[in-house]
C-alpha cells in the first residue's frame, strides 16, 4: 500500500540510502554471524524487558542452563536443530486506577473517580534466519467508570498493534516494513503514545544502518487511528511523515553524544488558533546528551519551516534538562532542572504561522497527567529524585507553565487546541506539584503511584472557566 504522498516521491531514495551506504563501506560485515553451535555464556543477570518489546534480546537463553525464570522457556523456543528458526513469546498487562478532577482544564469532564483502564498485549517474534524476522503483537484496551463516557484513547477492544518484517541485521543494515513502534531521541518529537490507555503505533517503512559508532534511520510513516471495535484500526491517510535521524559520537562534542535529524510532515488539515488549513512542515534539529561524572544533561534545538495554507511557517523549540547525582550518598539523590520553550503564533490575523508542532511527543510539557503540549509553552521544572530502597524510588517535582505568545492558545499533546486565547493577554497558565513513587517488585511486576495538583493561572481564569486539576493514579505493570 502506498503511503508516500505525491509531493515527497523524491524522498524515496532516503529509505535505501542507509542500506546502500552500509553495503558499500562494510561489504563483509553482514556475513559475520555467530555459528549456530557457538557456546553462549550465561549472563550474570537475566535479560531485561524493554519499553519497546520487539527490541528485547533473548539469545542467551537458548541454553536451558541459563534460564532462571518460569517464563524464560517461552523466550527461546527452538524450531530447528541448528537454533534457527526460533520463536519468542511474551506480553504485558497494565492496570491504571484514575481518581482525577478536571483534567485538560475540564475538557475531559468533571470528576473521574475510580476509572479503571486495562491494557493487555501479547506478542510473538519468529526469527527465521539471521537475516529474516517476523514480529506480531495483539492488543486489547478496556475501560470502566469514565464519566460521561470513554475518551478516544481509552478503548480498542482487540486489534493488531504491531506486525512487521525485518530484512537484514540489526548490527549492520536493516529494513523494517509494517505496523510498528519506534522512539527517537528523548521522545520529544517521535514517541509511541504511552500515558493514555491505547498505546501509539505507526504504519511505516524504516531503513537502519550502523557504521562505526553511528546509527542512521531513514523512514516514512503514517500514524494509526484508534477504532474501538475489533481489527478495525487503519492508518491516518491524511497525515504523512518522513525523515532521517542519526545518532553517534563526534570529537567536537565528546564525551557528549549527538543526534541530528530532519523530519517532514504533511497534514491535509491542521487545526490551530490560527484556523484550519493544509500544512507542509519541515523540522531540523540537534540534540546533545550525555553524562560526565555526577552531571547529566539533555539539550535540544528544533527549527521548523513550511506552509500553512498559503502562508509561511516559522517556528522553533528549545529543551534542556540538567541533573546532578550524589552517588556517594546512600539514597543516590538526583536534583534536576528542566526548561522547555516553544514558539506560538504572534498574531492570528496575520496568515504567517509561528506555532510549533510537537509531532508525537512523549507526554505533556508538564507531565502526562496534565496533558499539555509543548506548543506555545514556556515550562520550568525543578525535581528531586532519590531511592527509598534498592527496589523503590520517588520523585518530587514543582512546575510553572506560561504561554510563549499572548496571542496563541494552549494545545494538547496530539496537537489539538484545548484552550483558545479568547482575548486574554495573560501568560501564566498555572503551577503544579507532582509526586511519583516507583516500586519494582521483581523483573516482571512493578507498581507506580502518581499524585499531582495544578493551580490554574490567570490565563485559564480569563479564557474560560477556572479549573484547578488534581489526580491520583496507581498503576500496576506485569511483563512476561
Amino acid at each position: 500500500m502506498r503511503i508516500v504522498p505525491a509531493g515527497v516521491h523524491a524522498l524515496r531514495p532516503l529509505l535505501l540510502a542507509p542500506t546502500l551506504l552500509a553495503a558499500a563501506l562494510w561489504p563483509g560485515i553482514a556475513a559475520a554471524q555467530p555459528a549456530p553451535d557457538e557456546p553462549v555464556r550465561c549472563a550474570t543477570a537475566a535479560p531485561n524487558y524493554r519499553f519497546l518489546r520487539h527490541a528485547e534480546d533473548w539469545q542467551s537463553l537458548r541454553d536451558s542452563a541459563c534460564r532462571s525464570d518460569a517464563w524464560d522457556a517461552w523466550k527461546h523456543i527452538a524450531l530447528g536443530a541448528s537454533g534457527d528458526p526460533r520463536l519468542a513469546l511474551g506480553g504485558d498487562a497494565r492496570l491504571v486506577l484514575i481518581n482525577a478532577r478536571y483534567l485538560s482544564f475540564g475538557n475531559e469532564g468533571g470528576d473521574n473517580h475510580n476509572v479503571l483502564l486495562q491494557r493487555y498485549h501479547a506478542h510473538a517474534s519468529l526469527r527465521v534466519s539471521g537475516e529474516l524476522r517476523l514480529f506480531a503483537e495483539l492488543k486489547s484496551n478496556l475501560q470502566n467508570g469514565r464519566e460521561p463516557g470513554p475518551i478516544g484513547t481509552d478503548v480498542d477492544r482487540l486489534d493488531v498493534h504491531q506486525a512487521f518484517v525485518d530484512l537484514g541485521s540489526e548490527s549492520t543494515a536493516l529494513l523494517r516494513i509494517g505496523r510498528q513502534e519506534f522512539v527517537y531521541g528523548s521522545g520529544r518529537l517521535i514517541f509511541p503514545r504511552n500515558g493514555p490507555n491505547v498505546r501509539g503505533n505507526f504504519d511505516a517503512v524504516r531503513a537502519t544502518t550502523r557504521v562505526a559508532d553511528w546509527r542512521a534511520d531513514a523512514f516514512v510513516f503514517r500514524p494509526v487511528a484508534i477504532d474501538p471495535g475489533r481489527f478495525d484500526d487503519n492508518m491516518v491517510r491524511d497525515q504523512t511523515y518522513w525523515g532521517i535521524y542519526a545518532t553517534g559520537p563526534h570529537p567536537w562534542v565528546a564525551p557528549t553524544l549527538l543526534d541530528l535529524y530532519y523530519i517532514g510532515a504533511k497534514r491535509d488539515t491542521a487545526r490551530l488558533q490560527q484556523g484550519a488549513a493544509s500544512e507542509l512542515r519541515h523540522t531540523v534539529g540537534a540534540r546533545l546528551f550525555g553524562r560526565v561524572e555526577a552531571w547529566d544533561h539533555d539539550d535540544e534545538l528544533s527549527l521548523q519551516w513550511g506552509r500553512f495554507g498559503a502562508a509561511a511557517v516559522r517556528a522553533w523549540a528549545v529543551a534542556s534538562e540538567t541533573g546532578y547525582t550524589w552517588h556517594g550518598l546512600e539514597r543516590h539523590p538526583r536534583a534536576s532542572l528542566r526548561i522547555n520553550l516553544a514558539s506560538g503564533d504572534r498574531d492570528p490575523r496575520d496568515p504567517a504561522l509561528q506555532t510549533f508542532h510537537s509531532l508525537f511527543p512523549r507526554g505533556g510539557a508538564v507531565d502526562e497527567g496534565f496533558n499539555v503540549s509543548p506548543a506555545n509553552i514556556a515550562h520550568l521544572r525543578a525535581a528531586l529524585t532519590f531511592d527509598l530502597s534498592p527496589a523503590a524510588q520517588t520523585t518530587f517535582a514543582a512546575n510553572s507553565t506560561w504561554r510563549t505568545s499572548r496571542r496563541d492558545g494552549v494545545y494538547g499533546p496530539g496537537g489539538g487546541l484545548i484552550r483558545a486565547a479568547a482575548g486574554s493577554a495573560a501568560r501564566h497558565v498555572g503551577d503544579s506539584i507532582n509526586v511519583y513513587l516507583l516500586w519494582t517488585i521483581d523483573r516482571h511486576a512493578s507498581v507506580d503511584l502518581g499524585l499531582g495538583y495544578f493551580w490554574s493561572g490567570r490565563f485559564i481564569a480569563e479564557s474560560g472557566s477556572r479549573r484547578n486539576m488534581a489526580y491520583v493514579t496507581p498503576t500496576f505493570y506485569y511483563r512476561f
